[in-house]
C-alpha cells in the first residue's frame, strides 16, 4: 500500500473506533460523575431486579446502599439473559472519572486500581459502559534497514475476535497488578517471552477511545509498549490464546487492516509505534487529523 492510502486508512480507522451515539443510552451516576452509560434493555433488567421505579437514570450509590450482592445478581441474570457472554475470574477497577473522559494518568509500575471507587467483574464492564484498560505491546525488528512488526494470530477458539491478528502482546488490565507486571505475565503466557527479556519493553503512551457497538458503550484506555525483538525469537504459547506469530512489513500490516483481518483496536498501538519510530511517514495535515484521536 502507498503512504497516502495508509494514512487515509489510519484516519478512517480512528474515526470508527471513536464513533458513538449516546442518545440512546442512559447515564450511570456516582455522585455527580457519569461513570458509565447503559442501554434501556440492561437498565430494565436492573430496575426489575432491584425494584427501582420511575427512574430514567441509574444511581450506583442506590445499589450499593440497597443490596450488598448487587454485582453477583446482575452478573448471574445477564449471563442467563445472554446480555454478556463471559464470567471472568478477574475484577477491574472503576475510577471516579467520566466514562467518556476516563483516567489516563498512571504509573506503569504501581499496583493498578489505587484510588478506585470499587471493582467489578470484567464481564460486566461493557454491560455498564465502564471504561476498560489494557496493555498492548508491539514487537518489532529491523532487517535490511526495513522495519517489521510481529503480529499474533488469535486462536479460533476465543470468544472475542477469533482468528484475527493482534498486537504481539495484548491483555485486559485487572486490579491488584501493575501494568508492567501484567505485560510480563501476558507476554510469557501468550508468546513465550521471558520476563527478563520483557523488562526491555519501552512504555510509549496511554491512548483512550470510545464507541458504541451493539447498543453498548465501549470506552477503553490502552497502555502501549514497544519491544525490539532479536532474530532468534521463537514463538511459544503457554495458554493457547495465540496460534502463531508472523512478521510483516508496515505496508503488509495495513493490507491486513484493510481486509478486516486485524482486531480493530490494535491499530492504536501500531500508530503510536509509527509516530515514535517513523515520524517522517506523516505529513503535517495527517498529524493534525491523527492527534484529534490519539490523546
Amino acid at each position: 500500500m502507498k503512504n497516502k492510502e495508509i494514512i487515509e486508512l489510519i484516519i478512517f480507522s480512528l474515526e470508527q473506533l471513536n464513533k458513538k451515539d449516546i442518545n440512546k443510552l442512559l447515564p450511570i451516576f456516582f455522585k455527580e460523575k457519569k461513570i458509565g452509560w447503559i442501554n434501556t434493555k440492561n437498565f430494565d433488567l436492573i430496575k426489575k431486579t432491584f425494584e427501582i421505579k420511575d427512574s430514567d437514570k441509574l444511581n450506583l450509590e442506590y445499589l450499593f446502599n440497597s443490596d450488598s450482592e448487587w454485582q453477583d445478581k446482575i452478573l448471574d441474570l445477564s449471563l442467563k439473559s445472554n446480555l454478556i457472554n463471559q464470567n471472568y475470574n478477574e475484577h477491574c477497577p472503576i475510577f471516579f472519572y467520566e466514562a467518556l473522559n476516563p483516567k489516563t494518568n498512571f504509573s506503569d509500575t504501581e499496583i493498578f486500581g489505587e484510588g478506585k471507587l470499587f471493582e467489578i467483574n470484567r464481564g460486566l464492564m461493557s454491560f455498564f459502559g465502564f471504561p476498560t484498560y489494557g496493555v498492548h505491546c508491539n514487537g518489532w525488528i529491523i532487517e535490511d534497514k526495513k522495519i517489521y512488526l510481529f503480529l499474533a494470530k488469535r486462536s479460533k477458539e476465543l470468544i472475542t475476535f477469533p482468528g484475527l491478528y493482534d498486537n504481539l502482546i495484548g491483555g485486559g488490565q485487572p486490579s491488584d497488578i501493575s501494568l508492567r507486571d501484567n505485560l510480563l505475565k501476558e507476554g510469557f503466557e501468550e508468546v513465550g517471552l521471558s520476563k527478563s527479556f520483557l523488562f526491555n519493553a519501552y512504555f510509549n503512551t496511554f491512548t483512550k477511545y470510545s464507541h458504541t457497538y451493539n447498543g453498548k458503550l465501549n470506552s477503553s484506555v490502552i497502555a502501549t509498549y514497544d519491544l525490539e525483538l532479536s532474530k532468534d525469537f521463537i514463538f511459544k504459547s503457554e495458554d493457547g490464546e495465540v496460534e502463531k506469530v508472523e512478521k510483516f512489513r508496515i505496508s503488509e500490516v495495513f493490507s491486513l487492516i484493510k481486509k478486516n483481518q486485524i482486531k480493530p483496536n490494535c491499530i492504536i498501538p501500531i500508530i503510536n509505534f509509527m509516530l515514535n519510530k517513523m515520524p517522517d511517514f506523516f505529513n503535517k495535515n495527517a498529524l493534525l487529523e491523527i492527534e484529534k484521536y490519539l490523546i
